[in-house]
C-alpha cells in the first residue's frame, strides 16, 4: 500500500511570477500591513493571512515594494496542499 503524506507547494506571490519554492531557493517572507516588512525565509512560516506573502527573490521583493508604495492591491498568497499517494482525510 502506498504511503500517504501531504506536501505543501508554495508559489511566489509577486505579479507575473509563478516560481515554486524548492529546497535550495533563497526566498523571502513579506508581511504587509501599515508597514512593508521583509525577512528571510522560515520553513516554519504559516501563511494564514492574505498579507503574509512568499517571494522568490530580490527582484520580486522590489516588485512588491513598488506595489506597496503605489498603494495597489496585491494578490493573495498561492499555497496548495497536494496529496501524494491518495486522498488525505
Amino acid at each position: 500500500m502506498p504511503s500517504q503524506y501531504i506536501s505543501t507547494v508554495v508559489r511566489c506571490a509577486a505579479p507575473n511570477c509563478d516560481h515554486i519554492k524548492r529546497d535550495v531557493n533563497h526566498w523571502w517572507i513579506c508581511h504587509i500591513t501599515d508597514r512593508f516588512l521583509v525577512k528571510p525565509w522560515d520553513d516554519d512560516a504559516v501563511f494564514t493571512e492574505d498579507n503574509i506573502l512568499p517571494l522568490c527573490g530580490n527582484a520580486c521583493v522590489v516588485k512588491m515594494m513598488q506595489i506597496y508604495l503605489s498603494g495597489q492591491k496585491t494578490k493573495s498568497t498561492t499555497i496548495g496542499i497536494v496529496a501524494q499517494g491518495g486522498p488525505v482525510e
